[in-house]
C-alpha cells in the first residue's frame, strides 16, 4: 500500500474511499447531483422504459418554474443591473454566455425523458457486460469512476457560483440572491449534464478497451501458432540449402561454420514469452 492509500491488487481500490460495486453506484455522484439540480427527473436505471406520471409531473413543474424565472429576469431591470459593464464587448459576451444555459435547462429534462428507453438500455447493457467481465476475471474500476464523478460534480457546482459572486462581490450576491442563484444553477446544470455523459462515455471506452485486451489475448496464441508454422517451413528450407552448400563447397572453414549453424538450427528450440508464462515451442510447431 502506498502513501495515497492505493492497494496493490487487481481491483485497484483506495482504502479511504467507499467501496463501489457496480456502474450505477460509480455514476451516482454526478448523476444524482445533476438530478437534484433539475437536469432530469429519471434515475440511471429506470424500472420502466416509458416516463412515469411522477417524472412527467416533476419535469413540468421544473419547466414552469424556469419559464417564470426567465420571465421575471428578462422583463425587469435585474439582468441589466447585474451584468452591466463598462466594456460593451464584455457586456455582450456575458449576455450571450449566461443566457444560453438558461435556455438549455428548459429543454434538457424533456430531451432526457424522450430518450429514456435508450438510457435504460444502456444501463442494462453495461450490467450484462460487467457480468461477462467478471467471468473473465477482469478487474473493475468502479471506485475510480466514483471518485472522478465526485470531484467533477463539486467543480461544476462551485465554479459557476464563485464566478458569478466575484463579478459584483458577495454582498451583491446576497442582495440579489434569487436571480444570481438561478443563473448560477443554470450554469451548473449545463456543466453537470455535460460531465455526466462524459463520464458515461469514459465507462463505454473503458469497456471497449477491455474487449480489445481480451481479443488481443485470444488472437495472440493463434498468431503465434501461425508464425511458428511459417518459421518451421522456412527453417526446413534453410537447412536444406545449407547442406547443399556444404556438399558443393571445397573450403573447409566455410564447411565447418555451416555445419555448426546447421547443428544449432536442429538442436536449439526457440522460446516465446507470453508475459505471464512461457510457450512450449515444439507443441506449437507440431
Amino acid at each position: 500500500m502506498d502513501a495515497a492509500g492505493l492497494v496493490n491488487s487487481r481491483t485497484y481500490t483506495v482504502r479511504w474511499w467507499p467501496n463501489v460495486n457496480d456502474h450505477i453506484q460509480s455514476l451516482s455522484p454526478v448523476w444524482n447531483t445533476s438530478k437534484i439540480f433539475g437536469s432530469y427527473t429519471i434515475p440511471f436505471n429506470p424500472p420502466t422504459d416509458k416516463p412515469t406520471i411522477l417524472e412527467l409531473f416533476s419535469a413540468t413543474a421544473l419547466t414552469v418554474l424556469r419559464i417564470y424565472m426567465i420571465y421575471v429576469i428578462f422583463t425587469t431591470e435585474a439582468w441589466d443591473l447585474m451584468f452591466t459593464s463598462s466594456s460593451p464587448l464584455v457586456q455582450d459576451g456575458l449576455d450571450i454566455l449566461l443566457k444560453i444555459p438558461i435556455a438549455m435547462v428548459v429543454f434538457i429534462p424533456w430531451i432526457i425523458l424522450v430518450r429514456k428507453p435508450q438510457i435504460a438500455r444502456l444501463s442494462y447493457d453495461l450490467t450484462v457486460f460487467d457480468k461477462q467481465m467478471t467471468m473473465c476475471n477482469y478487474q473493475h474500476n468502479y471506485q475510480l469512476f466514483h471518485i472522478i464523478g465526485t470531484i467533477f460534480a463539486a467543480i461544476d457546482i462551485l465554479i459557476p457560483l464563485t464566478i458569478l459572486a466575484a463579478i459584483r462581490g458577495f454582498h451583491f450576491w446576497i442582495d440579489h440572491f434569487i436571480v444570481l442563484a438561478f443563473v448560477g444553477f443554470s450554469w451548473s446544470i449545463g456543466l453537470l449534464f455535460n460531465t455526466t455523459f462524459n463520464i458515461l462515455l469514459f465507462h463505454i471506452m473503458y469497456r471497449i478497451e477491455v474487449v480489445n485486451d481480451l481479443l488481443s489475448y485470444c488472437l495472440m496464441p493463434i498468431s503465434t501458432i501461425w508464425m511458428a508454422g511459417d518459421i518451421k517451413k522456412r527453417t526446413v528450407v534453410t537447412w536444406k540449402l545449407i547442406h547443399r552448400i556444404i556438399n558443393i563447397t571445397d573450403v573447409m572453414e566455410i564447411e565447418d561454420l555451416l555445419q555448426q549453424f546447421s547443428e544449432q538450427m536442429n538442436h536449439r528450440s526457440p522460446s516465446i514469452d507470453f508475459r505471464f508464462f512461457d510457450v512450449d515451442w515444439p507443441l506449437l510447431v507440431q
